[in-house]
């Protein structure tokens, strides 16, 4: 086992030093997701620091989870915000959950909104499912079950399973119009049941 966590994190070295960037991203990803996170590091550090926005941010998870470095919020959210800026809609989420929780970050509802906002207006299913969720509390923002359905809807359009039954849950407080409405704002025809 160890000689070939080894093995890997030497040919990732190896990929490292000619060349840096897409394959490398996505050998990072396989050794991170395989648990060589020794290897992983070397990658996304190598690329995070030549401003690739994905590599920023699965380095600020790995720092939020203390993965082969030490556990540290503030790190975390520092790439994340990297990240984000850069437009990753992965980092701009991450950052939006360390603003609203206040980890690495002063606790911030506008900007945890703002981030969050930026991520699912870029499709990202978790950040439309979170959105929606937060219009169906109201949280940070007024309570609206039409938006919180329309958002949940483009989470499970876009393959979030936790959506679906958010979905079903959210359906049941609303009236016919209301989902109506709410199909129409999120542009999706509705499914027959």
């Amino acid at each position: 086992m160890y000689k070939k966590a080894t093995f890997f994190t030497m040919l990732l070295v190896f990929a490292l030093v000619f060349s840096a960037g897409a394959a490398d991203l996505a050998a990072g990803i396989k050794a991170y997701k395989a648990g060589d996170f020794k290897g992983a590091l070397v990658v996304f550090q190598a690329l995070a620091a030549k401003g690739n926005t994905e590599a920023q941010t699965y380095l600020g998870e790995m720092y939020s989870r203390g993965e082969e470095v030490s556990l540290d919020f503030d790190e975390a959210a520092a790439w994340y915000k990297k990240a984000a800026e850069g437009g990753d809609a992965r980092g701009q989420y991450l950052l939006s959950i360390a603003y609203s929780l206040g980890m690495g970050v002063d606790q911030n509802p506008a900007l945890a909104d703002k981030w969050l906002r930026m991520a699912a207006d870029k499709g990202l299913p978790e950040a439309q499912n979170t959105l929606g969720l937060a219009y169906f509390e109201g949280k940070n923002v007024a309570k609206d079950l039409v938006q919180a359905l329309a958002w949940i809807i483009k989470a499970e359009t876009g393959g979030l399973a936790d959506a679906k039954q958010n979905h079903v849950v959210l359906e049941r407080e609303m009236t016919p119009e209301q989902v109506a409405a709410a199909y129409k704002l999120a542009k999706v025809t509705p499914q027959t049941k």
